[in-house]
């Protein structure tokens, strides 16, 4: 199966489209969930408060797919693996299928395209020699995220050693990171003064470990299979370390450093599990990809690859059969 899919022939978009409907098979039969809300800096309002309707199911299912697209050009962009291959793509499509209330429009689809962007002008500033507006850009667009879901704060002193490992710079430049974060939470705290809304302290640092293993035990099983098979694809990065270019290896050092952040944000979100864990899935795709495309038995890439699958297949049907 690997085979078609480390391709861009038809035949492996096509078997993408299958694997993807038969995941959202279930769905479709049963859209029913909750909406998600996380608390915003303001007392009047949650940020998003959507019925889980079909339309919801059909835009979340585009917003997906776009997504996946995105992940997969990012990933042939990292120049980790030189073929073209859709398996970034096919990953991330099987790994969001575990959080159900993703296929439902929420605010997370918005902070997963956040993540996306930062992880572009991160690419974007390995490449230039002069990447000034690039790193002022990566404080605005991580303000952004900061307003959308608050204890991603938590981010940003690795998000200031990523831009330095990625181009070591003079502090002044690092400091760049830190204008553009103040210049987003400026603006809405401004208008929200004018328009005199009450604003109250939205930070949930909760970090309570039952919250994760007393609760759904398929969710936990299956949430546990995709952590060991992302811990084990790290030693495929340990061959790119030593046998490529300093760009490679500087795009590297940002993907574990942004892996640290992002599980640190997750840790102390407990509130939010599952939904939070949505985050790690961008250096998990990855991570995974690298692990599928550099190991030399195919055989070995195989039956992970189809036990991963099956497994995210039968927990779908389970959690509505």
């Amino acid at each position: 199966m690997l085979k078609y899919l480390k391709s861009t022939q038809f035949s492996a978009f096509l078997l993408l489209g299958i694997i993807y409907l038969i995941l959202k098979l279930p769905l479709l039969i049963h859209l029913e969930q909750e909406p998600i809300i996380i608390q915003s800096f303001s007392a009047v309002s949650p940020y998003i408060f959507l019925e889980n309707t079909f339309w919801s199911f059909i835009i979340a299912q585009i917003i997906i797919i776009v997504q996946a697209i995105w992940i997969n050009f990012l990933f042939s962009e990292s120049t980790f693996v030189r073929a073209k291959t859709i398996i970034p793509a096919y990953l991330f499509i099987i790994l969001n299928a575990t959080i159900i209330s993703y296929n439902y429009l929420n605010i997370y689809h918005l902070i997963f395209t956040i993540l996306l962007g930062l992880y572009q002008i991160f690419l974007k500033i390995s490449f230039k020699e002069q990447a000034k507006s690039d790193i002022f850009n990566v404080g605005v667009l991580f303000g952004f995220l900061i307003i959308l879901f608050p204890n991603s704060i938590l981010l940003t002193p690795i998000l200031m050693l990523i831009t330095y490992f990625l181009k070591p710079l003079k502090l002044i430049e690092i400091f760049l990171v830190l204008i553009g974060i103040l210049c987003i939470p400026y603006f809405y705290f401004s208008i929200m003064y004018l328009m005199e809304i009450k604003l109250v302290l939205p930070f949930d640092f909760y970090f309570y470990l039952p919250t994760i293993f007393n609760g759904d035990t398929p969710t936990q099983i299956i949430l546990l299979l995709i952590a060991i098979g992302s811990i084990i694809s790290i030693w495929g990065m340990f061959g790119i370390k030593q046998s490529t270019e300093n760009r490679v290896k500087r795009n590297v050092d940002m993907l574990y450093l942004l892996s640290i952040g992002l599980l640190l944000v997750i840790i102390f979100s407990t509130y939010y599990f599952p939904d939070t864990t949505l985050l790690i899935f961008l250096p998990s795709t990855l991570f995974l990809s690298i692990f599928l495309h550099r190991i030399k038995k195919q055989r070995i890439t195989e039956i992970f690859n189809l036990f991963l699958l099956f497994s995210i297949i039968t927990y779908t049907f389970h959690k509505y059969f």
